[in-house]
């Protein structure tokens, strides 16, 4: 240390590397060194050619790491990692587009935020599902909340209350319609708990690699082997001819 070099470069023996990981020294921490050259200069790397001038940095960190840390450097394309990675919005949406186009309908989409053109390219059909569950429900709450004022006020309990009718529908009206809005509500939320097949406490999509990104910055799909038209081949190649960052096969 005295001498400015790092502790892990000590020649120390196995015993007394023992004693000195008691001292916590950062300088005895692996160290790992990165030379990030561009897309360009990455065969000129590659070849060690001399003459150029990103390849003689790279030997120069090369030469550093081994004689002062006695490690390596190695080299990446930041650019090109960042390419194969990341997915915009737009090659989420061309993705689904060719799997629709082929004929996929279990297609399901996890992006990190709302994409309105989702529901124009992956139609779910459940639309006239909950709309009509939400009708049934109305209509089963105005007609119950009726029929029990109806039958409270005009057969099981009939009061005379100034020689009003016994059946006065217009008292009806405020309780038959909060019922209406109850009902519809419960039945509309219940039906899309059941077509977004909600809780789903565990999907083997889950466990991609990655998909934790999908609430961050990544966009994923998926196509269920249960879609009549699946074929892992053609799947693979349309995302493939797509240029798909990764593809992945899972199981339930």
């Amino acid at each position: 240390l005295d001498s400015g070099k790092p502790a892990i470069s000590a020649p120390l023996e196995p015993e007394e590397k023992l004693v000195a990981r008691n001292f916590f020294l950062l300088t005895s921490k692996p160290t790992l060194f990165a030379c990030n050259v561009a897309e360009t200069d990455l065969a000129a790397v590659a070849k060690d050619d001399r003459a150029s001038a990103a390849a003689k940095y790279v030997d120069l960190v090369q030469d550093y790491a081994q004689h002062h840390f006695g490690t390596e450097a190695f080299v990446i394309s930041a650019r090109i990692e960042s390419e194969l990675a990341d997915l915009s919005e737009d090659e989420a949406l061309e993705y689904l587009r060719g799997l629709v186009a082929a004929g996929f309908r279990h297609i399901d989409a996890y992006t990190p935020y709302p994409l309105e053109e989702l529901n124009e390219v992956v139609q779910s059909g459940h639309a006239i599902g909950l709309a009509m569950a939400t009708l049934a429900g109305a209509v089963f709450g105005a007609v119950s909340s009726t029929f029990v004022q109806y039958w409270a006020a005009a057969i099981d309990y009939p009061l005379n209350i100034g020689g009003r009718p016994y059946n006065s529908w217009p008292a009806f009206t405020v309780s038959s319609f909060e019922f209406t809005l109850l009902f519809a509500l419960a039945a509309g939320f219940l039906a899309f708990l059941a077509a977004s097949r909600l809780p789903l406490l565990y999907h083997p999509v889950f466990a991609a690699a990655d998909f934790a990104r999908a609430s961050q910055d990544r966009f994923f799909l998926s196509v269920e082997s249960s879609d009549p038209h699946f074929d892992a081949a053609a799947v693979r190649a349309i995302l493939e001819r797509h240029g798909a960052a990764a593809i992945d096969e899972v199981f339930a």
